[in-house]
């Protein structure tokens, strides 16, 4: 449906993003690159192409390959990234609905997504979307996993100073359990 579609991010919408700060990220509604609070995105229908803190993240990771880090630089890499993550967007679109109700029970914890919806395949299974989560321990790496699969369990995956814990749970488990399950896994991997 988009493959024909080219998103330009300029240094103005960097600049722009650097200006809202945190909880503000990149975005695209199908026609223009905005800047939104990452809730909006929960449910997919705007693709989240990097939120604010990702600015210091690229940056840092430019300095380390020896590129810029202007306004203009990040202007290109993000480019790159909203034309990466425009192939899988469609499969993102239709399976985010599944955990924004989730996302917005982890926000009652200080839990927030970290970018759009990493899409993939699960071997010999179907299309399944991943989300990143930060927690407010910044060393823990936390994500949730579903399937468009009706029956498939919810995965949670919670890592941080050398351990990790797996969960999986029914699907249809509330979002409220599943996001104090997640909660009590991000306190344990501290």
């Amino acid at each position: 449906m988009f493959d024909r579609v080219f998103i330009d991010v300029t240094a103005d919408d960097v600049a722009a993003l650097r200006d809202h700060g945190p909880g503000w990220a990149l975005m695209w509604d199908g026609a223009d690159v905005i800047i939104r609070p990452i809730a909006d995105s929960d449910d997919g229908s705007l693709m989240q192409i990097g939120d604010y803190d990702s600015i210091a993240q690229i940056s840092e990771f430019n300095a380390e390959d020896g590129r810029g880090s202007d306004d203009e630089d990040l202007a290109d890499d993000y480019t790159d990234i909203a034309n990466d993550y425009l192939a899988s967007w469609g499969d993102e679109r239709r399976l985010m609905p599944l955990i924004a109700p989730i996302s917005r029970a982890l926000r009652d914890h200080g839990i927030t997504r970290i970018g759009g919806g990493l899409v993939g395949w699960r071997a010999g299974g179907p299309c399944q979307v991943t989300q990143l989560y930060r927690t407010p321990n910044t060393d823990t790496r936390a994500e949730i996993t579903v399937t468009g699969c009706p029956g498939d369990p919810i995965e949670l995956a919670v890592s941080g100073h050398g351990r990790t814990y797996t969960a999986f749970l029914n699907p249809g488990t509330p979002a409220r359990t599943v996001a104090a399950r997640f909660v009590a896994a991000a306190r344990a991997a501290r």
